[in-house]
């Protein structure tokens, strides 16, 4: 009853999925969703910097009032309104330099997205095939513990008939519960790969179909990762430019226009000739309106050697880029080749070991035979019998680290593994 109530519980909780659906679910992951974030980050920093090119607009607006003794030419309130509005014509090419670091930004976020889902389908393939693998391999083990079984109810048979000795008996049965251990440990590693998938995925799935890749030619392509790396050569270089730019002058243009509203508290005499009623009226306005421009230079010509080390830090940023992105290139290149001949290795391997899983095969039903007979020793059974299905796990190790390697060498290469799966 148990064992019913865990099945369900299994089937409830797990459903079978293809290659193909497992790499689209895992790409709807959270690790994913954050660099798709970033992108928007990325565009949004980019809107920032555009804005730069354009003039701003700004408004500064107060009330002031004067208590105690005050001034005769200070208003004891005003009130006025400023609008300023400024741009810059020329700062040595930061403004540029900024826009074009903003795009760069932008596109260093595209390749981290697309390295993250080039990553998430690797890693999908990997446990995909590892799962498919590992389960083939149980399998197997289960079907030798079949025959160790078989053997032991035997012996133990022969055994008590007194047809066989007791060592014989017992070394059957040590053989049996060390293949059931392995077989344990295999299926803890599948718990560890379902455990890894609902990790990547969200969800608990089980692969089901037997999936592989096409066959992979050289291609000259560039990683995402080298593809980064130039992107952040791009950007350093950029950096440079704005600390560069930091030794030029800016020149702005500003034009303020003001409101303003005065009271000056105080009344005239009527007594007052009416020149001195006008200068005092002119004087002492109580509304006002005024316009000021101006065309403007500021350059920071000493500063204690600040914009210098901040230039040579940028120098040295960007030599470090540079000195990154050929070493990537170099390795990237060096591991795709290094990749094909892997490939062409695995090939030969698995076609040597399909030609001994057959030999393993003959040779196993021979001795099975002979040994049933009494014509060969228990050794050479349980040798045969362990050739027999190390032969199958070998094999089917083989045919995993080949899927992998194909997926690694299209991960390396930077093509889009989803493109080269066998339907």
């Amino acid at each position: 009853m148990i064992r019913i109530a865990i099945f369900v519980f299994l089937s409830l909780s797990l459903y079978a999925v293809n290659l193909e659906d497992f790499i689209e679910l895992s790409l709807r992951n959270e690790t994913n969703l954050i660099k798709e974030n970033e992108i928007l980050k990325a565009n949004n920093e980019k809107d920032k910097a555009l804005s730069a090119y354009f003039p701003s607009i700004s408004l500064e607006s107060a009330y002031n009032a004067n208590n105690g003794d005050v001034f005769i030419d200070r208003a004891k309130e005003s009130l006025y309104a400023v609008f300023s509005l400024s741009y810059i014509i020329y700062d040595g090419g930061k403004r540029e330099a900024q826009f074009k670091g903003a795009k760069s930004m932008q596109n260093l976020a595209l390749l981290n997205s697309q390295f993250t889902k080039q990553n998430t389908v690797y890693k999908a393939c990997v446990l995909y095939f590892n799962y498919l693998s590992l389960e083939k391999i149980i399998s197997a083990s289960k079907a030798k513990e079949n025959f160790l079984q078989n053997s032991l109810n035997n012996a133990q048979k022969m055994f008590l008939a007194g047809l066989k000795s007791k060592e014989e008996f017992e070394s059957i049965k040590a053989v049996y519960h060390q293949s059931k251990i392995e077989r344990m440990k295999n299926e803890l590693k599948l718990n560890e790969i379902e455990k890894e998938i609902f990790i990547l995925s969200k969800e608990r799935l089980v692969p089901s179909k037997i999936s592989s890749l096409q066959e992979p030619k050289y291609h000259s392509t560039d990683s995402i990762e080298v593809k980064i790396a130039r992107e952040e050569e791009n950007l350093a270089k950029l950096n440079l430019d704005i600390a560069r730019s930091k030794f030029y002058p800016t020149f702005y243009i500003q034009n303020n226009y003001g409101f303003y509203q005065n009271n000056f508290d105080f009344s005239i005499p009527n007594t007052l000739p009416p020149f001195a009623i006008n200068f005092v009226d002119r004087y002492f306005k109580r509304h006002s309106q005024n316009n000021q421009f101006i065309i403007a230079m500021q350059w920071k010509i000493f500063d204690f050697k600040l914009r210098s080390s901040e230039l040579e830090n940028s120098r040295l940023d960007f030599y470090s880029k540079k000195l990154q992105t050929r070493l990537n290139e170099r390795k990237n290149k060096a591991e795709l080749e290094y990749s094909l001949k892997e490939l062409q290795v695995l090939k030969e391997q698995i076609s040597a070991l399909e030609l001994n899983l057959d030999a393993s095969n003959l040779s196993f039903e021979s001795i099975d035979k002979k040994y049933k007979s009494g014509l060969k020793s228990l050794n050479d059974y349980l040798k045969a019998l362990d050739d027999k299905f190390n032969s199958i796990s070998r094999l089917e190790l083989a045919k995993n680290e080949y899927e992998i390697a194909k997926a690694r060498y299209y991960f390396l290469a930077g093509l889009d593994i989803r493109e080269r799966i066998q339907r």
